[in-house]
């Protein structure tokens, strides 16, 4: 994960602020990777928040086409098993001539 406050190139902040840390958009977070020692993360709030949505929406794509790859499965398996059971009624019928 790579910052996202760019105070230096940020023409609104540098407008308003002398630090980034004075605007209202800045945030720091500390994370703790699985391995190794704890990162510090300096975001621009609606940029994080632009770049979440991104990757929530991508993962809502991934999710619809997974969801749409199983309700195909369940329709064949139906369609077959509608055919069974038709093969089986036939066959009670014709056996109870």
């Amino acid at each position: 994960m790579n910052d996202t406050c760019h105070f230096e190139t940020c023409s609104f902040a540098k407008s308003l602020f002398d630090r980034a840390e004075e605007c209202f958009n800045f945030k720091e977070t500390w994370w703790k990777p699985k391995e190794g020692s704890p990162i510090c993360i300096r975001d621009c709030v609606p940029t994080r928040t632009m770049i979440m949505v991104q990757e929530m929406y991508n993962q809502m794509i991934g999710l619809q086409q997974s969801v749409e790859q199983s309700r195909n499965q369940v329709r064949n398996v139906s369609a077959r098993f509608d055919i069974i059971l038709d093969h089986a009624e036939k066959r009670l019928l014709d056996e109870g001539r």
